[in-house]
């Protein structure tokens, strides 16, 4: 059947009974036919069956969807799929795998609170906020991390499972403890979508934990909101085995820590260790495309001013800004960037002598 608006009519005697339903049917991009409509039956306990699905409709769920040691290919197609009251959006565990896809430019229209938090509205009336495409809002994760998703409450993504983000929108979720958006204790790739409007103490878009891979291209994160900790829009703890790889049009801005008027620039904040600049994606490269014009991340260090990147040129400095603007970013001959303080220029105004600022 095509697809289209159709109707159901059943007679019985002379009275006749008519219901209307839509047709939405499979539907093929990037190399992938997706063929299953995605129902609340389909959402079980034990984790939800491998295949290829598709939203028809906003789905509204009763508990969080879970990806368990399947692969799952899911495209939003505009729609909204929205959590349970107080858990995940989605989790992903024992080596699952979600890749994400949207081809929908459905208009979703959101409030955004005292707290930075992105609220779905059911009408453009009050709204402040427009997001064009499929959306994963609404999640709320009260014990403990990954509101929209875990691994991707966003979500939640647990040890050795695997989050690749090509399209859609995770925008409106919380933690009270980290990962508004997305809590990462696995393998994230984002290549494109949103990760905005989300709320946590910390990572407030995307925390990245321990022995864990973050690797961001052509994707955007902004407009989320850490509290009172870091990581308005990443916080990277860089410990054991982790890796945070950024290249292509990659966007972290705009990321908040506090609300209100004293509210201040918080988008990547590293606990330790350092970004990495993608270097390719062919023979020699690691896998993240080369920066290109357009990224723009803003940096925060837990030691305020040093060494950010483990690599990168002089022509790598214009992508980053310092959180802080009593910093600026500065290459090191060594090859990697800084934050540093900056230095009043000297003079030599007379007598040919160069003059220092004094004290």
């Amino acid at each position: 059947m095509a697809a289209g608006n159709y109707y159901a009519a059943v007679t019985v005697g002379t009275a006749t009974a008519k219901a209307a339903f839509k047709v939405i049917p499979p539907h093929t991009h990037n190399g992938i036919t997706f063929d299953k409509p995605l129902t609340l039956t389909d959402i079980k306990s034990q984790g939800i069956e491998a295949g290829n699905y598709y939203l028809t409709e906003d789905l509204e769920l009763t508990s969080f969807i879970y990806i368990n040691n399947k692969i799952v290919n899911l495209c939003l197609n505009g729609h909204v799929l929205k959590a349970a009251s107080g858990t995940n959006v989605i989790r992903i565990g024992n080596g699952g795998e979600l890749n994400l896809y949207d081809c929908g430019t459905t208009e979703h229209y959101f409030t955004v609170g005292d707290n930075g938090l992105w609220t779905l509205t059911g009408g453009k009336t009050d709204a402040t906020e427009t997001v064009v495409g499929g959306v994963i809002t609404g999640g709320g994760e009260k014990k403990w991390s990954g509101g929209g998703s875990r691994s991707v409450s966003g979500q939640y993504l647990s040890k050795q499972s695997t989050l690749n983000m090509y399209g859609g929108n995770i925008v409106g979720n919380s933690s009270i403890m980290f990962g508004g958006g997305v809590h990462v204790n696995g393998v994230f790739h984002m290549k494109g979508g949103t990760i905005r409007g989300n709320v946590a103490p910390n990572g407030a878009g995307v925390n990245v934990e321990d022995d864990s891979v973050f690797n961001l291209t052509n994707g955007e994160i902004k407009n989320n909101c850490v509290s009172t900790g870091n990581g308005g829009g990443v916080k990277y703890n860089g410990y054991d085995d982790n890796s945070f790889i950024v290249g292509g049009s990659a966007k972290i801005c705009d990321n908040k820590r506090g609300s209100g008027e004293t509210a201040t620039d918080n988008n990547v904040y590293l606990f330790s260790d350092y970004i990495t600049l993608g270097t390719g994606t062919g023979e020699g490269g690691n896998g993240v495309a080369v920066p290109t014009e357009g990224m723009s991340i803003g940096v925060t260090t837990k030691a305020g001013t040093g060494q950010f990147t483990s690599n990168g040129t002089e022509n790598d400095v214009k992508y980053f800004t310092p959180d802080n603007d009593a910093y600026e970013v500065e290459y090191n001959a060594s090859g990697y960037l800084q934050l540093v303080i900056p230095q009043e220029a000297s003079h030599t105004t007379h007598d040919e002598i160069d003059f220092q600022p004094w004290g």
